[in-house]
């Protein structure tokens, strides 16, 4: 295989990275409260999820099988 073909995973990795730490900065949305624009940040809410498995919120758990596949990759 050509060394083109070979870097294509690695680079999509990277982008990957890039986007998710890019989302980080971003404002998620909240649906509680009488504020519907009211908003938290996405690495508050990175760092602050595993709490939601207390609550049975499993979704949180992507998060680490996505940095397996970046590190097995």
């Amino acid at each position: 295989m050509s060394d083109n073909v070979m870097r294509v995973p690695k680079i999509m990795t990277l982008l990957s990275v890039i986007i998710f730490v890019a989302s980080l900065t971003q404002s998620c949305y909240n649906t509680e409260g009488h504020d519907p624009k009211a908003s938290s940040p996405g690495l508050y809410l990175l760092l602050l999820g595993p709490i939601g498995l207390f609550d049975g919120v499993f979704e949180w758990l992507a998060n680490p099988v996505l940095l397996a596949a970046w590190v097995s990759s």
